[in-house]
């Protein structure tokens, strides 16, 4: 749902806000379905996910670059991406397990804006598991280290209640069938439509 959002914003479609998921029609659900399989953008995308969640939260002599490492470095491109007017998708690692299946744990989330105070950022999302909110963040200090580095959120959090472990930068590719989005009369005529704002969207 993070992706198609970002869609129609870019589109200047009208934002979808269906609260019953057995409302939609056939064909934004085909839409929906085909435009998840498409964001995992192959095998390389399925690869980062599970490095992901087998990464250290912190360096160590044996792993490489730690998943706090990729979270800093991350930050800084995703400000660049809001600056230069894009929304930005990003991965939410909450996962911390050798299991490759737990990487279904892990949750994508829509970046549209943040405060950089000194090195304390705040981004600011939309999470689809809390539809029509727009206070929801995720906060970190981007100078802290080793266990004083918290990734706090008031959104999908991970088994430590409001946090998360790190986060990256998701591929921003545009993929929207005009077909299925256009008929804008059709959508509103099954209470589907409010605005193109990113605030409101759907939650199925």
């Amino acid at each position: 749902m993070t992706f198609l959002t970002r869609d129609i914003v870019e589109a200047g479609q009208p934002q979808l806000c269906a609260q019953d998921p057995t409302q939609i029609p056939l064909a934004l659900a085909q839409h929906l379905l085909r435009r998840q399989i498409e964001s995992v953008k192959g095998a390389s995308m399925i690869t980062r996910w599970i490095t992901s969640i087998w990464q250290p939260n912190d360096a160590t002599g044996l792993w490489g670059r730690s998943l706090a490492q990729v979270t800093i470095t991350e930050s800084s491109a995703i400000m660049q991406e809001i600056d230069a007017g894009r929304l930005c998708p990003i991965g939410l690692v909450t996962a911390r397990r050798w299991i490759p299946w737990d990487v279904f744990k892990n949750h994508v989330v829509l970046v549209w804006g943040y405060d950089c105070d000194g090195d304390q950022l705040t981004l600011y999302i939309y999470d689809s598991n809390f539809p029509g909110r727009d206070d929801i963040t995720v906060r970190l200090n981007l100078s802290s280290r080793g266990s004083d580095r918290q990734i706090t959120t008031n959104g999908t959090d991970g088994p430590t209640a409001g946090s998360i472990r790190g986060f990256f930068r998701l591929p921003n590719s545009c993929w929207i069938e005009k077909a299925v989005l256009e008929n804008a009369d059709a959508l509103a005529s099954q209470a589907l439509v409010r605005n193109s704002s990113v605030e409101g969207a759907a939650d199925f």
